[in-house]
């Protein structure tokens, strides 16, 4: 049995009109929405800025309080307490880490130079400084950023302004300036060069002299070097025949020296006998010299180059 069902058309119309009501929404409840989502994404980041800032109070007065408490111990008047704060503008990490200015040589540094660059400190007074906060690095090994850098009772070259080097002895290396003896007088505030070779390199300092007494001159203290060469010694490359007799051999071996330096000598030989800790003797000519003859130790051996 089949039945037909009709329905209202006018009654199914409003049901419909009905239910897409229930999807609308006022201006007001749209506002409320956007809202309330709003609250859920401004508040949270609102609160993590705010927490964010006072950790970074927090954290910046921690450094400070550290820093007091460095310069305490260290024995800073108020004149270098004034320097240290003017050299914290220069300073240019995340102020929280600001203690790293009085402990790390590195962070000292870029902020020193940049506080002489500026006019608002002498070589001088930043050498002081350096040394009072312990930052001194006589270190053959390492670079060389501040006079105060230097290793007394080394050998230097000092050039003053007749431009005349001089070898000279790097007697004390004080706060109040570096004592080199050279056997010459000088006048008070005369420009002076010196140079001082280390493991690290060939570096030149750019200073003045104090005073002179005896054959000893006081220099200043300079925070401007330059470093002219990165070991000290230059190699040179060359072909300069050789032969080489050792323990391995029976008859001297012909080869050839392709670079020679202070440190040592790397050689082409065409045989394959030495390895490393082998000793050798080594007989070559030196431009209008008489013949040469040295003792060597192998170091390294490369098969491939047949070099060691």
């Amino acid at each position: 049995m089949l039945a037909q069902i009709v329905f209202d058309q006018e009654k199914l119309s409003q049901f419909f009109r009905d239910l897409s009501e229930g999807f609308r929404r006022s201006p007001l409840e749209v506002a409320l929405w956007i809202a309330l989502i709003a609250s859920l994404v401004i508040i949270p980041t609102i609160l993590t800025v705010i927490m964010t800032r006072r950790e970074k109070k927090r954290r910046l007065r921690r450094a400070r309080e550290r820093l007091q408490n460095l310069y305490r111990r260290r024995g800073l008047d108020d004149s270098e307490r004034a320097l240290m704060e003017e050299m914290e503008d220069f300073f240019h990490r995340d102020k929280q880490y600001l203690f790293e200015l009085a402990r790390d040589p590195a962070s000292f540094n870029a902020a020193a130079h940049r506080l002489i660059n500026a006019g608002l400190a002498s070589d001088e007074e930043v050498a002081q400084l350096r040394a009072k906060l312990g930052l001194v690095k006589t270190n053959p090994q390492r670079s060389v950023q501040s006079s105060m850098d230097l290793i007394p009772g080394r050998n230097v070259y000092l050039t003053l302004s007749d431009n005349v080097k001089r070898k000279g002895l790097l007697a004390r290396v004080t706060p109040v300036g570096l004592f080199v003896t050279v056997g010459r007088s000088a006048k008070p505030q005369e420009e002076a060069m010196l140079e001082a070779d280390l493991k690290s390199g060939r570096f030149l300092l750019f200073t003045r002299v104090l005073e002179a007494a005896d054959g000893t001159l006081r220099l200043a203290h300079t925070e401007h070097v330059e470093r002219v060469q990165r070991r000290r010694f230059f190699r040179r490359e060359l072909r300069l025949p050789v032969r080489v007799t050792g323990r391995q051999t029976a008859a001297p071996l012909p080869g050839f020296i392709i670079d020679l330096s202070g440190g040592g000598a790397l050689l082409f030989l065409r045989e394959h006998l030495f390895k490393p800790g082998d000793q050798m003797t080594l007989a070559f000519f030196l431009p209008s010299q008489e013949p040469v003859s040295v003792h060597a130790l192998v170091r390294r051996v490369s098969l491939k180059e047949q070099t060691l």
